[in-house]
């Protein structure tokens, strides 16, 4: 049974899982692998220079799109 405090550390992203944790949870609830590469993406930290290449990106498209996630667009009437 999981103690209060390891609850707390796991909420509170102190509680760090290994690869082994990672392929277990992929196995137990049936993802393809999700947890595994999550956990990749995770170790190969944070780049403090993501605005930068992003800006430069944005500077080089021809077309901006900006999406809403949570707005459902009103199909055109023709």
């Amino acid at each position: 049974m999981p103690t209060e405090s390891g609850c707390g550390r796991g909420g509170a992203a102190r509680l760090k899982i290994d690869e082994r944790q990672a392929k277990k949870l992929d196995q137990r609830y049936d993802l393809p692998r999700l947890c595994e590469v999550l956990l990749w993406y995770a170790k190969m930290g944070h780049d403090p220079h993501w605005f930068q290449q992003y800006t430069q990106y944005e500077s080089q498209a021809d077309v901006i799109r900006i999406y809403q996630g949570q707005v459902i667009p009103v199909p055109p009437t023709d």
